[in-house]
């Protein structure tokens, strides 16, 4: 099974670009495989990668209906594991770095501007239009400043301290004043102890 930390080789390679310094991981063959056909051995010019946070093995098996838009649109699915800790900043570090969290730097739960490459810079450094779309002050915001992309706040934050059902300093998951139209929120309210 592959690592988050696949994301950014698999998606230097789909581009043709160079993967950061950093970066350990493989990339995942059955996506090359499938982009391959698809593409007829070229590759990609754009992509939009979305990160949704804390959506883990539990909360997809549980709400699994909630993921069928998803699916239709990225029918290609790809299980993968996680890095350890899995906090937010230190998941989301090893997706966009290709890196373990001690090649990294984050292995707990803080918000520094990373130091090392990234997906985001291997991408500017082609000269590709670059861009993150982040709720201010959410990790992806705040862990990748500092680079020659855009960054772009938008998004709505769950009420409360902390997004996630496991956050260190959370309150559970309460529902977001908007959900996007077809979206219909779960019954259960999410908190420490799970659905």
């Amino acid at each position: 099974m592959s690592s988050i930390a696949s994301v950014t080789p698999t998606v230097c390679s789909l581009f043709g670009v160079k993967p950061p310094r950093d970066s350990g991981a493989k990339p995942v063959d059955s996506v090359l495989e499938e982009a391959a056909k698809k593409l007829k051995g070229g590759k990609i010019e754009k992509a939009l990668i979305y990160a949704p946070d804390a959506i883990g093995e539990g909360l997809y098996r549980d709400y699994k209906k909630l993921f069928s838009g998803v699916k239709r649109m990225a029918p290609l699915e790809v299980e993968t594991k996680s890095v350890i800790p899995t906090w937010t900043p230190v998941c989301f570090s090893s997706m966009f770095t290709g890196a373990q969290p001690e090649v990294h730097g984050i292995t707990k739960y803080e918000k520094p501007v990373l130091s090392v490459d990234t997906l985001f810079d291997a991408l500017a450094r082609e000269k590709k239009r670059v861009a993150i779309v982040a709720v201010k002050g959410s990790s992806i915001d705040l862990v990748f400043r500092n680079r020659k992309i855009e960054l772009l706040h938008g998004g709505v934050r769950p009420a409360g301290r902390g997004a996630g059902p496991r956050h260190p300093e959370g309150e559970g998951l309460r529902p977001h004043t908007r959900l996007p139209p077809g979206v219909r929120r779960p019954h259960a309210r999410l908190d420490a102890e799970g659905p």
